[in-house]
């Protein structure tokens, strides 16, 4: 899977680190600069959907999906960016519409 400029390994790795933290239901998104075959480098924006976690579950997750990515093989520390959005709360932001807008389900 060498399209939206994400090798398997990554597809893999990120989706397996989203289900280990935030559970099988999240829902994961491909947003940002990594989405066009046609621009090079940038960093890999990924957006995450939850619910059914306390806030404390949801930002101990991040930080720990984080830190596993930076140290996985299929990231060797590239930049990875998290949004994450709890599906149970009412608060938006921008950057919300923006990834569901433009950003390709893993």
């Amino acid at each position: 899977m060498d399209t939206m400029r994400l090798t398997t390994a990554q597809h893999h790795t990120i989706r397996q680190v989203v289900t280990e933290f935030f559970g099988p239901g999240a829902r994961l998104l491909l947003f940002g600069s990594r989405t066009d075959d046609r621009r090079r480098g940038g960093d890999f924006d990924f957006y995450v959907e939850v619910s059914g976690l306390t806030e404390e579950e949801i930002t101990q997750g991040s930080v720990k999906a984080r830190s596993r990515l930076f140290r996985s093989k299929a990231f060797a520390g590239r930049k990875v960016d998290l949004v994450i959005r709890n599906r149970d709360s009412d608060y938006r932001a921008e950057i919300y519409d923006l990834a569901t807008r433009t950003g390709v389900v893993l």
